[in-house]
């Protein structure tokens, strides 16, 4: 199936129209997990007994404390500051999880001469209290028959039932990314193939360069984890003009120093460039 460049140009446009939304919802969801999870590692340092919503106050509050801590020693791993680290903030995870130790070895330094025996007491006192509760409610004479028990079963074995009719096994991630742009695996895969010999590149000295890159390795267009989306419509129309086709969007990699740049119409309709030229098209 050919790539619709309607689908795809549609498609990008949206993405970019909304990207700083996106980026902006991504980073609040991250930096509340990561508040709530070291929050969580800090606690586990304090040796008191203290009721959940003070517990969890204080998972919080630390939390807070660690991202903080995380963000700002950042730059002092030096391991996590390189390559793909660097788009996945690890510098600042690693820097949170250092700093949620810190903390925590600090809370139980802090609680460790709170007397045992008060914290025992507290724990029993609420253990009573729930207890109590549990007394008042008289449990069935016959669990199995008990109208709570077979509602939850039934709930929980129709549900699994339902999930498991409409199971098609595991999600492929490429797969989900080719789709939202508009490919297919086949598309992908194929793009490598159609060049042939690359006969009828221009005989200039980048369009050269390229041109031997990619007679080294082929397969270096069918990969996409090498590709980034790039957006030059000067050098678009000027394909547009070359091949006669609308260019569906424009992928970019850079290999050896080189920056080589494809415009994509279909699986059969590609053009080759540089920054600054259009080096070869194919045409169906």
């Amino acid at each position: 199936m050919a790539i619709d460049p309607a689908q795809l140009a549609g498609t990008l446009s949206e993405l970019i129209t909304n990207l700083p939304l996106i980026l902006q919802v991504t980073q609040i969801v991250i930096y509340i997990f990561l508040i709530l999870f070291l929050g969580s590692i800090v606690v586990i340092g304090y040796r008191g007994f203290l009721p959940f919503w003070k517990r969890f106050l204080l998972r919080i509050a630390f939390g807070f404390l660690c991202l903080i801590s995380g963000i700002s020693l950042a730059g002092f791993m030096p391991v996590f500051n390189e390559g793909i680290f660097i788009l996945f903030q690890t510098s600042m995870f690693a820097a949170g999880i250092l700093s949620s130790v810190v903390f925590a070895v600090s809370l139980y330094l802090i609680s460790l001469r709170i007397p045992r025996s008060d914290v025992i007491k507290a724990k029993i006192k609420k253990l009573e209290e729930k207890l109590s509760k549990v007394k008042e409610k008289k449990p069935p004479k016959r669990r199995v028959l008990d109208p709570f028990m077979i509602g939850g079963t039934l709930i929980m074995v129709v549900f699994l039932l339902f999930v498991l009719i409409n199971f098609q096994g595991f999600p492929s991630f490429s797969q989900d990314i080719y789709s939202f742009f508009g490919f297919t695996q086949e598309d992908i895969e194929n793009i490598g193939g159609v060049l042939g010999g690359l006969e009828g590149f221009q005989d200039t000295e980048g369009c050269t360069e390229i041109k031997n890159l990619l007679l080294q390795d082929l397969n270096l267009l069918s990969d996409p984890a090498v590709w980034e989306t790039y957006i030059n419509d000067v050098l678009k129309t000027e394909m547009e003009n070359e091949i006669g086709m609308v260019i569906a969007g424009l992928q970019k990699t850079e290999q050896d120093g080189k920056v080589i740049i494809i415009g994509i119409v279909d699986i059969n309709n590609i053009c080759i460039a540089t920054e600054d030229e259009v080096c070869y098209c194919r045409k169906s």
